[in-house]
């Protein structure tokens, strides 16, 4: 997979005082395989940019590809000082699986888990295919107006399938009677895996 970057500066060379970032951006911050991302920055003194490519490994074999992350380093020096800003861009593969961890909270003898996906990263491109419980646990799951119910044995359910990624997700599951008996082994997150499609952007 190839990221492809449209770059705009804007160079305050001459400007008195220490150096500094007035600026740095990338959008979108999530692109499908060959798209274009715009990378934005406005900063005082002489600026370099580093740009490096990571590709996280997937756990087994036979595992979904993994997004390639571009991270980029924008730094800023005048009169022997620096400052540095930071950002990455992701790059998805057309599918990729993303897990997706929420801190819980214990009602009654469920464990209650929400929150929502960062919409300034997964836009609403990205879209989900199935969901699949994690860790052997059976859970409940509403998402952008629809509901699954995922079984301990981690099949996946289409029943979210074209709801965006990003957005508030609720996930439910009930206590075992060893987590009712011993609160120390409560989990402190719900995870469940989200298969997820990226749709390139009309030109």
């Amino acid at each position: 997979m190839h990221i492809a970057l449209l770059i705009t500066a804007a160079i305050f060379g001459n400007a008195c005082g220490a150096p500094r970032i007035v600026e740095f951006d990338v959008q979108p911050r999530t692109v499908c395989a060959g798209e274009r991302a715009v990378v934005r920055w406005s900063a005082h003194g002489d600026t370099a940019m580093t740009l490096q490519l990571e590709v996280r490994l997937a756990g087994k074999p036979d595992a979904e590809p993994v997004p390639e992350i571009l991270k980029l380093r924008l730094v800023a020096r005048k009169s022997n000082k620096e400052v540095v800003a930071d950002q990455e861009l992701i790059q998805l593969p057309p599918t990729s699986v993303r897990g997706l961890a929420l801190p819980t909270r214990i009602e009654g003898k469920a464990v209650i888990a929400s929150g929502s996906t960062d919409a300034a990263v997964w836009n609403e491109r990205v879209q989900v295919l199935t969901v699949a419980a994690s860790n052997h646990r059976a859970v409940e799951v509403r998402h952008a107006g629809k509901a699954a119910s995922l079984g301990s044995e981690g099949v996946a359910s289409e029943a979210l399938r074209g709801t965006p990624f990003c957005g508030w997700w609720d996930l439910r599951s009930a206590l075992t009677d060893a987590e009712l008996k011993d609160p120390s082994i409560r989990p402190t997150d719900l995870e469940i895996q989200v298969t997820v499609v990226c749709k390139p952007e009309k030109p």
